[in-house]
């Protein structure tokens, strides 16, 4: 019986040890999850917003196709898409000039996007920002 009593401090000593040990490295953890989230915050958003454009060269799946006479049936031939967010232009007229200056944006173009703009301010400003996403609002416009 004496033997039992003496090991129940041993237990009840063990047991605060190891729950001591589980505070301290529930502590370490939150410590250092406060630290990334909140001090380190400016650092990581930057690291994010530089993360999200990609430029990479992409080869061509093919090279050219010719007959058996050495006439071209298909060429490769470079082509660009152009990318307009309407929230991050601003004013989407002068967009479209400072664009046409570097490359040739076709009248039928220039009314195609200021069509698709407009009709999506206009479905914009009659709901809330989660019924936004929903109807397209802050997706891009592509001129080709």
């Amino acid at each position: 019986m004496a033997r039992e009593d003496n090991r129940i401090p041993q237990l009840t000593r063990r047991a605060a040890l190891f729950g001591g040990a589980q505070v301290a490295l529930l502590a370490t953890l939150a410590g250092r999850m406060y630290y990334l989230q909140v001090v380190q915050a400016d650092r990581y958003a930057m690291l994010a917003d530089e993360n999200r454009i990609n430029i990479r060269l992409v080869a061509p799946p093919r090279g050219r196709i010719v007959d058996r006479f050495g006439a071209i049936l298909a060429d490769n031939r470079p082509t660009y898409r152009v990318v307009l967010v309407a929230e991050q232009a601003g004013d989407i007229e002068s967009t479209l000039k400072a664009v046409g200056t570097l490359i040739p944006v076709s009248e039928t173009d220039r009314r195609r996007v200021l069509r698709g703009s407009s009709s999506m301010r206009s479905r914009s400003s009659n709901c809330g920002p989660s019924s936004q996403r929903a109807h397209g609002v802050g997706n891009p416009i592509f001129l080709r």
